[in-house]
C-alpha cells in the first residue's frame, strides 16, 4: 500500500505525486523552477522556528525525554499545518511546476518522518514505550503522533502496535491511541479496521476504509473515548478532505 498520510489529503488540488523520487526542485534556466524553488524556501523558512526548536534539545537522559518528544511533535505538526500555505502558492503555477512543488514537499515529509521515527526508536530501545503513567500526557501523545506517522517503517509501527496494546490494558496509555494505531497498520496491511479512523476522499468527502463488524463500531469507539462515526465524519473539512489526527 502507497503511503497516505494528511500531505496526500491537502495537496490533492496540485497533482498526483509522481512515482518516482528524487526529481530536481529546479529545472536550470526554468522559470517555473525558479518559482517552485523560493516557495520551497519560503516554505523551509515558515518551519524554521520548530525544527530549531528541536534541534536545540539535547536529551541523554529520562528526565529529558518529554521535551524532545514535545519538540519532535511540535515540527511535526508545523509541517503539516505549513501544507496548507504552500499549496495555496503552488497552486498558481503550472501543471509540471505544481508537481515538482509536491514532490519537494513529499520529501520533506519523509526526511522528517525519518529522523522522528528513529529518535523513537530510540527512546523506545532504552525506556520503553513512552506511557502517560511513567512520561506525562504531552509526552505520550507526542509518542504517538510520531508512530502513527512512521509510516515509512512498518515493522517499527507494528512493534509500537505492540507495545501500546500492553500499555493501554495497564491503563498506561488512553485506549484510543490504540484505536488510531491499530487502525493504521491493519489498512497498510490491507485488513478491516476495526474503529473506523482512517479513510479516503470520495466525491469530495470523507469515507472511511474498510470497516471490522461495521455494525458495532460506534460501540468499540465509545468504549475507547471516541465519538460516533457520524460525529466523526464532521471533522474533516470538505474543502480538502483533510482530517485530524
Amino acid at each position: 500500500m502507497r503511503r497516505w498520510v494528511l500531505f496526500a489529503a491537502l495537496t490533492a488540488s496540485l497533482t498526483a505525486m509522481a512515482a518516482r523520487g528524487g526529481a530536481a526542485e529546479r529545472a536550470p534556466g526554468d522559470a517555473a523552477g525558479d518559482a517552485v524553488e523560493r516557495e520551497l524556501r519560503a516554505y523551509d523558512q515558515l518551519l524554521q522556528p520548530t525544527a530549531d526548536a528541536l534541534a536545540a534539545v539535547h536529551c541523554d537522559t529520562r528526565e529529558c525525554v518529554p521535551a524532545l518528544l514535545t519538540a519532535m511533535r511540535g515540527h511535526d505538526r508545523a509541517m503539516r499545518h505549513g501544507v496548507q500555505t504552500i499549496q495555496m502558492e503552488c497552486a498558481r503555477l503550472d501543471a509540471g511546476a505544481r508537481q515538482r512543488c509536491a514532490e519537494g514537499v513529499q520529501r520533506r515529509f519523509d526526511e522528517l518522518d525519518r529522523a522522528n521515527t528513529e529518535r523513537l526508536k530510540n527512546i523506545v530501545e532504552r525506556y520503553g514505550w513512552p506511557s502517560t503513567r511513567n512520561f506525562g500526557e504531552a509526552a505520550e501523545q507526542a509518542a504517538w503522533l510520531i508512530a502513527l506517522h512512521a509510516d515509512l517503517d512498518r515493522p517499527f509501527q507494528h512493534r509500537v502496535l505492540t507495545l501500546l496494546e500492553a500499555s493501554t490494558e495497564q491503563g498506561e496509555s488512553p485506549p484510543r491511541h490504540l484505536a488510531y494505531l491499530y487502525d493504521r497498520v491493519a489498512v497498510a496491511d490491507h485488513k478491516p479496521q476495526r474503529w473506523g479512523t482512517q479513510g479516503r476522499c470520495v466525491a469530495e468527502k470523507w469515507e472511511p476504509f474498510p470497516i471490522e463488524d461495521p455494525a458495532g463500531v460506534d460501540r468499540r469507539r465509545a468504549a475507547a473515548g471516541m465519538a460516533p462515526m457520524a460525529a466523526y465524519r464532521t471533522s474533516f473539512d470538505p474543502a480538502g478532505c483533510a482530517g485530524k489526527n
